[in-house]
This record gives structure tokens, C-alpha cells and sequence, in this order.
């Protein structure tokens, strides 16, 4: 648990991630008596527009209790059952306290967000919670106090055996107007060293004709191939009418990089990022 703070998903809290951050932080609390404090976790599914869902229950889990003055760490464990989740989803985690026979309540700037995980699923595991905690009893007061440490090397206070699938990469790119302009020149190139046992045209208006069939016919066989890569079928189409206008204007007025840079903004407009 990482003192420094992040937005993930429209959710502002400290960082819930492996590295150690600085400073050091020791949240107090106190209440009238001498009397236990217990604290425990609350843990949620955060979609990609903030909204959260409990897995772990109203009552806060993995809690620890102190009757007696003293600090350090405690843990005790949560059974996370097998969740599915989004590739977008994080996983926030709240501290919540307990002083004596008073109701639970969130222990302050004690929230906590991983990044987005990039996984399809929680694994069932035990998550083996520690806490740094420290209780201490004023007689003159008659106050008891408790604080919860997270931050720096002096409060490691951190969630064990967190277990989800492994992240996917990243898909790569697909490179639609490079990917047609390919097949479109392999296309032709296999139909010219093919034996139809059709003879050349006699004239040039006719050979013209040919060479032009043959061009829109190898544009046209590149796109099909190339739309077939977008796993969204029902975004061929507008992806196969824009390529053909690439490809089109490649042939007429050469390839250029604005030219496909205009194209690729488009595609990415249209069927996503591609």
C-alpha cells in the first residue's frame, strides 16, 4: 500500500501496488475508554466509469483486534472467490475500524486502487491482509487511541497472494492499409504468373482495360482479406469502404504518409483503434 495517489477508472485513492512509497503514514483515531480496536477490510470490483461492487460483504473481513497497548503488524486472511472481471477493471480496498462496542467506520485516507488489471478473472485464493496497527490508552484522558501505518519501510502494511489471471498484452496492431496494399500485390502478382490461356488484348484501349480490371480486382481482394483481420464483423464493412478509397487513392495520387495517416485516423474513428 502506496501512499502516493492515482485516478483509476474515475477513482481517486492511494496507490494498492507492490512498491514501497514515501512518506510514511501513521492514521490516528481515538475514542472515549479503554477499549479494543479492531481493524479490517472492505475490498470492491471497480468498473471502468467508477462504479464499484463489494465482493467481500457489509462487515469488513480479515480483522485484527488489539485489547492491549502495543504496535506492529498483524494479518489475517480473506477467501476471494473466483470473480469474473473486465481487462478494465480495478480492485479497490478500503480500512475500516472499530473501537470497542461503536459501529464500524472507514479509517481516514485509508483507500486504496490497483491500475486496471487487465485480466478476465479473480482466482480463488486466501489474500493474506497485514496491517501495521498501534493501540494506546491515556488514563488522564480516558481515551483510547489506534492508528493504522501504511508507506516507507517502516509500515509495510500490504495484501499477499492477490491471484488473478495474467494480464493480456496488448493485441498488435493490425496495419489494415498495409495489410490490403499486401495482399492486393500478392493477389496480383499470382494472377499475372498464372496460365489462364487467356491471350493478351489487341489493342491498347483493350490492354488499358485489362491492366485497370486487373488493378481494381487485386484493391478489391486486398481489402476483403484485410477486413477480415477486425474481430467485430459487423465493422467490415465500413472498414472494407474505407480501404477501398485508400487503396484508390494510393494508386492515383501515390502513397504518402499524410495520405495514410488521413486513412488511419479515419479506421480508427470508424472500427477502433487499429
Amino acid at each position: 500500500m502506496n501512499p502516493d495517489a492515482w485516478i483509476i477508472n474515475n477513482v481517486v485513492a492511494f496507490k494498492l501496488v507492490k512498491e514501497v512509497g514515501e512518506p510514511p503514514l501513521l492514521m490516528p483515531h481515538n475514542e472515549t475508554g479503554d477499549i479494543p480496536v479492531q481493524f479490517g477490510t472492505k475490498i470492491y470490483k471497480v468498473i471502468l466509469n467508477g462504479t464499484k461492487t463489494l465482493l467481500s460483504g457489509d462487515t469488513p473481513v480479515a480483522t485484527v483486534q488489539r485489547t492491549t497497548d502495543g504496535e506492529g503488524y498483524q494479518e489475517n486472511t480473506w477467501a476471494c472467490p473466483r470473480t469474473t472481471i473486465d481487462t478494465t477493471d480495478a480492485i479497490y480496498v478500503e480500512i475500516w475500524r472499530k473501537f470497542g462496542n461503536l459501529n464500524w467506520e472507514l479509517h481516514e485516507n485509508c483507500t486504496y486502487i490497483t491500475e486496471q488489471l487487465k485480466a478476465n478473472e479473480l482466482l480463488n485464493a486466501y489474500w493474506k491482509i497485514r496491517y501495521y496497527t498501534k493501540r494506546a490508552y491515556e488514563s488522564g484522558l480516558n481515551r483510547t487511541y489506534g492508528w493504522y501505518g501504511y508507506g516507507g519501510s517502516q509500515y509495510l502494511s500490504r495484501i499477499e497472494n492477490f491471484a488473478y489471471t495474467d494480464p493480456k498484452p496488448d493485441p498488435p496492431p493490425l496495419n489494415l492499409i498495409e495489410t490490403a496494399i499486401t495482399e492486393s500485390k500478392t493477389y496480383r502478382q499470382e494472377f499475372e504468373q498464372s496460365n489462364l490461356g487467356i491471350t493478351e488484348p489487341l489493342t491498347p484501349q483493350a490492354r488499358r482495360e485489362t491492366l485497370y480490371l486487373r488493378i481494381r480486382e487485386s484493391i478489391n481482394r486486398g481489402c476483403r482479406e484485410a477486413v477480415k483481420l477486425i474481430p467485430q464483423t459487423q465493422k467490415r464493412s465500413i472498414a472494407y469502404s474505407i480501404l477501398m478509397k485508400a487503396l484508390y487513392d494510393a494508386f492515383h495520387y501515390k502513397k504518402t504518409p499524410e495520405l495514410t495517416a488521413y486513412y488511419n485516423n479515419l479506421l480508427d474513428e470508424m472500427v477502433g483503434t487499429h
